[in-house]
């Protein structure tokens, strides 16, 4: 944990230190905050290997706050995302749920276009994965087996997506692909597809 906030502490350290030059050019213009909705459409965790469990095509949200300039944006927030799954595991019909709560520092580079802004970036997150097991257990009922994860594991993605600007809208819409992996052992690759809007401040 200690060195993921220290990696942490880095990367905005580093952003910070890059708008700041960016500053002296053009001035902040982008202090707001966002949240999105999305679907993880792979979810390759090979530490997962009770029979045929695989957590794919699940709902993913986020919320976040932001600041930079035109070409600039530093974003902070918390990804979470979880899933349910009836399966047969053991022999016996259980109720399988994977969570997984990110931490993350995103910079982004925007590309100016009247309308449309394409933008790419990269980030790291801290993540922080658990599982649960409800059901039958040979003569036992409703049994829960819980296992969550004490460690948090440092991860880092990379993004690519667009923001529209239209003066009439007192917020801009968004569309993202973001490529996670995470330094698990052996490491878990996450891909989500999210939309969401973004309210600036000024």
């Amino acid at each position: 944990m200690e060195r993921v906030t220290i990696l942490t502490l880095k990367l905005l350290l580093t952003a910070v230190l890059v708008i700041s030059c960016h500053n002296r050019a053009e001035a902040i213009t982008g202090l707001g905050f966002g949240a999105k909705l999305g679907q993880v459409t792979n979810y390759d965790n090979p530490n997962v290997k009770l029979s045929d469990l695989k957590f794919s095509d699940f709902a993913a949200y986020g919320v976040f706050g932001k600041i930079g300039n035109k070409s600039i944006d530093l974003e902070f927030g918390i990804d979470w995302s979880k899933d349910n799954q009836t399966k047969v595991l053991f022999g016996e019909e259980v109720e399988a749920e994977a969570k997984n709560v990110a931490f993350h520092t995103t910079a982004k580079f925007v590309f100016q276009f009247p309308v449309l802004r394409p933008f790419i970036g990269g980030g790291i997150a801290a993540h922080k994965f658990s599982y649960s097991y409800s059901g039958e257990l040979g003569e036992f009922e409703d049994v829960t087996i819980e296992i969550p994860s004490d460690e948090t594991y440092f991860g880092y993605h990379l993004v690519v997506g667009a923001k529209l600007q239209l003066g009439a809208l007192p917020f801009q819409p968004f569309v993202e692909g973001k490529i996670s992996k995470v330094n698990s052992n052996p490491s878990t690759d996450i891909t989500v597809i999210s939309g969401g809007v973004i309210f600036s401040f000024f």
